[in-house]
């Protein structure tokens, strides 16, 4: 049995999401007294096995079948899906979520108006288009930041409502009619919002007063980040980014000050993949279109929400170094292990050079470079394992082992824990680790 030192302990991806941090959570969380989801929306899919049974989750925190789940004030939170979400989740626990999944009510609202706002932006970008995932999350961050956004306590406040959905729809609607696509009359919004909010209701806490308390009463916390430090609107490769911020949201979205945090553990594959649009330097190239299949199809590397295929890269140790060192890492966790299992050999980008080959600086912020660079690769050995008989680190073959120390030492921070496979028990915890 593992004991996590501290009280708040934070989860998150060190490249473009999709590194596997739900499964993650879901081998975890069972540690704490709640799991809090702290920035992002519905566009990014947590995926987790339940009794053999497959498990996306959007919105709800993925520790929710063994702790409580909180959503926490830096979300953006689709009200009719969430409550889909709950509506499956409760057929599979075959229990109501009630008491146990909470709503920040200072989370702001996702409105039909910004998914069609989102289509709006998407299709006036033309071949500049960044791929969003049309879910209307960045258009609710901008409302935010612009302070007509429509938070979650606005909804049980008739006046409050009428007001920002008013002056949203005075904006939008003319933009909206102007080129085609749907307006918003406002007596059905109000409508169609309020009853909404009576279903929501008995998840709804004043975040703040409740967190306050039960950090009062000793309780320990697992924030679970969404998408991946690369991704962040602020650090990553703007603006083929997410709408909100991946590590200061820590803070600011969640409410714990860093000096409350003890551990925050880095999720990293043994590859790259990204999501539509954006730079990917170590893209695979078309000679190594075979490869790219068989670690697609072995890594499921299909969107959860969007099921578009996911682009394929080497690990690139720049990139990796640039989120280890902004995000605070103190442990990384490496999953996809078994994807490159019995294959000849891998690749790993350990620098780059210019055109002209020259060799670039590591201190150069590679997220900002604009000019073309080419990758410098070394080459391993993959490795041959059973995964069913490792029960322990000195279980792995020396390949595999030799592959690890690497990566330790380039990254000069322990890896805690190693996944395979796809279901939670398909992880160890590397002796050592400061979990313990």
């Amino acid at each position: 049995m593992f004991k996590f030192s501290g009280q708040v302990v934070v989860l998150v991806g060190l490249q473009f999401g999709d590194e596997g941090k739900g499964k993650l959570v879901d081998l975890i969380s069972s540690h704490f007294d709640y799991v809090v989801r702290y920035q992002g929306g519905d566009n990014a899919g947590h995926t987790i096995y339940y009794k053999g049974q497959k498990c996306v989750l959007r919105s709800v925190p993925s520790g929710v079948f063994h702790t409580s789940a909180v959503i926490a004030p830096g979300t953006v939170v689709n009200p009719f899906l969430l409550l889909e979400e709950i509506a499956k989740l409760e057929a599979l626990l075959g229990d109501s979520l009630e008491g146990k999944l909470l709503l920040a009510n200072q989370s702001n609202v996702i409105c039909d108006f910004h998914l069609e706002w989102d289509k709006l932006c998407e299709q006036l970008r033309g071949a500049a288009k960044i791929g969003s995932t049309l879910r209307g999350i960045g258009p609710a961050y901008a409302d935010k930041s612009a302070r007509i956004g429509l938070k979650f306590m606005d909804l049980t406040d008739k006046a409050v409502m009428r007001e920002r959905l008013k002056l949203n729809l005075e904006l939008k609607n003319p933009i909206f009619q102007k080129y085609g696509f749907n307006t918003y009359e406002l007596s059905e919004v109000i409508q169609k919002y309020s009853e909404v909010a009576e279903k929501l209701k008995p998840y709804l806490i004043d975040y703040y007063s409740f967190i306050a308390a039960e950090i009062r009463k000793d309780k320990t916390f697992l924030l679970e980040g969404s998408q991946g430090i690369l991704l962040d609107i602020d650090l990553g490769t703007y603006p083929f980014v997410t709408s909100s911020n991946i590590v200061s949201s820590v803070n600011s979205g969640a409410f714990f000050p860093g000096s409350a945090v003890s551990t925050i553990i880095g999720v990293v594959k043994v590859y790259l993949t990204r999501v539509g649009e954006g730079p990917l330097v170590t893209e695979l190239t078309s000679g190594e279109r075979q490869i790219e299949e068989i670690i697609r199809e072995r890594g499921h590397e299909y969107g959860s929400n969007t099921q578009r295929a996911r682009r394929i890269g080497w690990l690139d140790l720049n990139l990796l170094k640039y989120s280890i060192k902004i995000g605070g890492i103190t442990e990384l966790a490496l999953t996809m292990v078994d994807v490159f299992n019995q294959l000849d050999s891998f690749k790993v980008c350990i620098g780059y050079k210019t055109e002209e080959g020259q060799r670039m600086e590591e201190s150069v912020n590679p997220v900002l470079m604009k000019e073309k660079i080419i990758p410098e690769y070394r080459s391993f050995k993959a490795w041959t394992e059973d995964f069913s008989k490792v029960r322990r680190y000195e279980d792995f073959s020396p390949e595999f082992r030799e592959f690890v120390d690497f990566l330790e030492g380039e990254c000069s921070i322990p890896i805690s824990i190693i996944s395979f496979g796809k279901n939670k028990t398909d992880s160890i915890f590397k002796e050592k680790s400061k979990l313990n």
